[in-house]
């Protein structure tokens, strides 16, 4: 009986050095990054560059690196000392499960909130970019595929971001949390099959989300059989917190982290007012152009030969040029207004700056690249919007579509 609340205990340390210490954005920008770095680089990098020939020059915790896997290995072994810390100090388990397990129960309502709202507002599955759409259906990865697809719908990702929100908040409340959690172990499991079957790469952090929240409600196991299989009339018992605290203040507490959950969550949608990213506006130049025409040195270069079918501009700052083979080059660019100039710089940190001209009126762009054989390139937008991946068409019988 011992052992078993021992691993209980180390496991739920685990869970909670887990939530303090994967990052949940996994770009590298947010302070989580900067503090897991900070404490354990040195040693994972120690770690990896023993056992694993091929790890990552740089140690990066994104999700499904072998630093990130390595730190949840390290994080499972703290667990454990630390409860063997515990026991020598005499230290009553039970007090430590009933807290980490709604601290746990917290996070994983918090990720289904973030996830869900960024669903319900195309801020996760966004809309396909004009570059993708004009690449063909056999060059492009099952990852980006997927991600596309499901970006082409604004309903599907409303209803499953739903779900996600509606899970998330039934955790959050304690009379059905039990039914929470097995909605979002439901969520979890599809989300890992997503995740392999599409070779995605959250396959660490989802696996994590998933464990959490059996943790949380393995405690309840025996009467979720008892109902569902059995046939029995059960009743859920919540685990009482193991210190005498006035009631008002416990839910006073409660609905002020509740709060600070939710406002987490939706402030960045208030910041931007960014409540449907399919219709939030692209940036300036935002789109795909045609190339029209090719002049280098005064002479005009005939269409059959022109190196460049297509430019795009990247809602992300990137200039992407698509050869008559469908190939493309992609360069990061700085715009200057004042100027009309865009600095692009490639790969290798080398700069380069090219003129613009744009007319709003028919919607042609020029280009001037000054230091290369005084190349212009006149292009035509195309109105990508307009492509049948993107309507949203809806038919009920068959018989429409005829």
């Amino acid at each position: 009986m011992k052992t078993k609340l021992y691993f209980k205990t180390s496991l739920s340390i685990f869970f909670v050095l887990g939530m303090l210490f994967l990052p949940l954005n996994f770009d590298g920008k947010g302070f989580q990054h900067h503090f897991t770095t900070f404490i354990f680089k040195d040693l994972i990098e120690l770690i990896q560059n023993h056992f694993f020939e091929n790890g990552l020059e740089n140690i990066d915790f994104s999700s499904d690196t072998i630093g990130l896997n390595l730190l949840l290995v390290l994080l499972l072994v703290i667990g454990f000392f630390t409860t063997i810390l515990l026991n020598v100090f005499k230290f009553n388990f039970s007090k430590i499960i009933p807290v980490t397990n709604v601290i746990i129960a917290y996070y994983v309502a918090y990720v289904l909130l973030n996830y869900g709202f960024n669903k319900v507002f195309k801020v996760q599955f966004y809309l396909p970019e004009p570059n993708i759409l004009f690449t063909k259906f056999g060059d492009l990865s099952k990852d980006i595929l997927y991600w596309s697809t499901i970006g082409t719908s604004r309903l599907y990702n409303v209803l499953t971001g739903s779900l996600e929100v509606i899970a998330a908040v039934l955790i959050l409340i304690n009379r059905t949390r039990v039914f929470g959690l097995l909605v979002g172990i439901g969520i979890f499991l599809n989300v890992i099959f997503i995740n392999f079957g599409f070779d995605i790469s959250v396959k660490t952090f989802s696996f994590f989300l998933f464990f959490a929240s059996v943790f949380v409600l393995f405690p309840y196991l025996n009467t979720i059989y008892s109902f569902f299989i059995l046939k029995k009339e059960t009743k859920i018992t919540d685990e009482k917190v193991p210190f005498s605290v006035d009631i008002s203040i416990i839910h006073g507490f409660k609905f002020f982290i509740i709060g600070v959950l939710f406002l987490n969550v939706i402030y960045p949608y208030f910041k931007t007012n960014n409540w449907n990213d399919d219709q939030f506006p692209r940036p300036f130049l935002h789109g795909i152009y045609k190339t029209t025409q090719i002049i280098s040195n005064n002479d005009t270069i005939p269409e059959c030969d022109f190196t460049i079918k297509n430019i795009v501009i990247h809602r992300s700052n990137y200039l992407i040029f698509q050869d008559q083979n469908d190939l493309t080059t992609d360069y990061y660019f700085e715009i200057n207004y004042p100027k009309k100039t865009l600095e692009i710089t490639d790969y290798q940190k080398r700069k380069r700056k090219i003129n613009y001209f744009y007319s709003p009126k028919d919607s042609v762009l020029q280009l001037y690249f000054v230091d290369k054989k005084n190349l212009t390139i006149t292009c035509k937008a195309i109105n990508w919007r307009k492509f049948p991946a993107l309507r949203n068409d809806f038919h009920f019988t068959i018989d429409q579509l005829k």
